[in-house]
């Protein structure tokens, strides 16, 4: 089987989190995954943030029809590494499964995620995460860096009120914390086999 790096923290917050529930984590496995609108402006800010277009302070740019304070997209050019590989994808076996990973910047060993949120940053919600995990481990990176801003909303308009770097870095035993995971998820899937395909045939994210 293939699984991403998402669908597996999905797979950890369904086990963890009571807001993740059965269903979400099948329509992950199927692939049917609904773009809500905190997503699109996640998306559109990345694509802000690696556009060409010059940001000038005190205006504003629009992608996919919506919004961005020109200061915003500055704020997140100044922490991201804008001139490493952008998307790079990595697949590694674990466990008899391909594990993939698509990061949004490569820096030599350094991997990093740009990540928008809606609420204020709370460092510690992201130090359970698999992501990093996987990540660390799939590129073989000695640190993974979350580069997240904090947008809100003003008359059509997103502000960022934060901007944060969290660095994380690899531990003993973080790969054997990984293949629990791994094989869990794998149980989970040849266990519900059944439901998964009832709408889609395909039994992984990638």
């Amino acid at each position: 089987m293939r699984f991403s790096a998402t669908t597996l923290e999905q797979y950890r917050l369904y086990e963890t989190e009571s807001y993740v529930s059965y269903s979400d984590l099948i329509a992950t496995l199927q692939r049917r995954v609904t773009v809500t609108r905190p997503m699109q402006v996640g998306m559109s800010f990345e694509d802000a943030v690696n556009s060409e277009q010059e940001m000038v302070p005190g205006e504003t740019v629009t992608v996919d029809g919506i919004t961005f304070d020109c200061e915003a997209v500055l704020a997140a050019r100044n922490i991201v590494p804008l001139q490493s590989a952008q998307q790079p994808k990595v697949v590694r076996e674990m466990c008899g499964h391909d594990i993939v990973g698509k990061a949004d910047y490569l820096h030599g060993t350094n991997v990093h995620d740009l990540k928008a949120t809606s609420r204020p940053i709370e460092m510690a919600k992201y130090i359970d995460s698999l992501q990093w995990r996987v990540y660390l481990w799939a590129f073989n990176a000695k640190k993974f860096v979350y580069d997240v801003a904090y947008l809100s909303e003003k008359k059509g308009v997103y502000y960022a009120r934060q901007v944060e770097v969290i660095e994380y870095y690899r531990y003993p035993g973080m790969e054997l914390e990984i293949e629990r995971w791994v094989r869990a998820l794998s149980d989970f899937v040849e266990e519900n086999t059944e439901e998964i395909n009832n709408e889609k045939t395909s039994t992984t994210a990638v």
